[in-house]
């Protein structure tokens, strides 16, 4: 988790978008979101505009959601008054205008939230999992195995390990073929299914995709 003052989304009339340049390039190099991105942050808190709101994961700009992404809330809702909700942001889940508190239980692979008003009230809750959570623990993210299309809570059988691209519970040359078919292809028009490495995801079926599979040759799938 990180914190930090000024929103990257601000949905009040009070305040622009990233005040604080945590998503502004700086000097050509990354910015602070995406070395959060790329470090496998899971979820960040911001205040600021005097509001609560609840936004999607976003993806490594910082101005879009993307399922394998950082979740982000603003509470800025313990201050004098507060604003009004005037925009709608990308990913944009959930907004109040109330004083509140937000309660956050933090695990090793999941996390959940409640906001809850003066009146204790909760007004908001849910969970999530980490992206760094391998729930079936076949080697691949939750969150990358939900980008490849396979299924994140399955060992073995039909799309669940991601190195067993023809579904044969077995890593051999026949899966290689499918990859150096389509060597140098970006994904899309590639299949999904293609780009197994690295992580995060590089959109891409090149030499780091072949050799996460190389990597398992001759191993076997077990349930």
């Amino acid at each position: 988790m990180a914190y930090w003052h000024r929103p990257i989304v601000a949905p009040s009339s009070q305040h622009v978008d990233d005040e604080g340049a945590f998503a502004t390039p700086y000097l050509g190099g990354d910015n602070v979101w995406q070395k959060l991105y790329d470090g496998g942050v899971d979820v960040v808190l911001q205040g600021h505009d005097h509001l609560y709101a609840r936004y999607a994961r976003y993806n490594r700009a910082g101005n879009n959601t993307d399922p394998n992404g950082i979740r982000h809330f603003i509470v800025g809702t313990g201050g004098i008054g507060n604003y009004t909700v005037t925009e709608t942001k990308p990913g944009q889940e959930y907004t109040a205008s109330v004083l509140g508190i937000i309660k956050l239980t933090l695990n090793p692979t999941n996390y959940s939230w409640q906001f809850i008003n003066t009146s204790s009230t909760v007004l908001d809750s849910g969970s999530d999992s980490c992206r760094s959570a391998d729930t079936d623990g076949d080697g691949w993210l939750d969150s990358d195995e939900a980008i490849i299309g396979t299924n994140p809570n399955l060992r073995c059988g039909t799309n669940a390990w991601p190195a067993d691209i023809n579904n044969d519970t077995f890593v051999d040359v026949s899966d290689i073929v499918f990859l150096t078919g389509n060597f140098g292809a970006a994904v899309p028009p590639a299949p999904a299914r293609y780009n197994i490495a690295p992580h995060p995801l590089d959109g891409f079926v090149d030499i780091t995709d072949i050799a996460k599979i190389a990597g398992l040759f001759g191993q076997r799938c077990t349930p």
